[in-house]
């Protein structure tokens, strides 16, 4: 198994967007979008490595509901302590279920030092 690359953003930074492609298994196994029609909401939530929320549960985008697309736009504070992070997306559903993207484990996130304290 391959590890993840960390989604890497500058201190102080709130582009580019953190943006993931849900995938699922299809007939015969193939991958396939995964269809976000009974999604009612979705929201974002960031932790240090100590477990400690940065974010928590803030509102996220479908931008595609056919090609299974959810989006993170930063805020400033989202991106002003330099460090390594954990975070996840939540999806809610019609009648109240609730889904974990990724569905193990994490999409690691580093948030690096810019030349300029902006």
């Amino acid at each position: 198994m391959n590890p993840v690359n960390p989604f890497v953003i500058k201190r102080n930074d709130t582009f580019p967007t953190l943006t993931i492609n849900i995938k699922t298994r299809g007939e015969f196994n193939q991958v396939i979008p995964y269809n976000l029609s009974a999604v009612t909401a979705c929201t974002f939530s960031m932790s240090d490595r100590h477990g400690n929320l940065k974010v928590s549960s803030e509102s996220a985008t479908i931008v595609s509901y056919s090609a299974g697309t959810i989006q993170y736009s930063w805020t400033k504070s989202d991106t002003d302590t330099s460090g390594k992070y954990n975070g996840e997306f939540e999806l809610l559903f019609t009648g109240g279920n609730v889904m974990s993207i990724p569905t193990v484990g994490y999409i690691n996130i580093e948030v690096i030092d810019d030349i300029n304290d902006r």
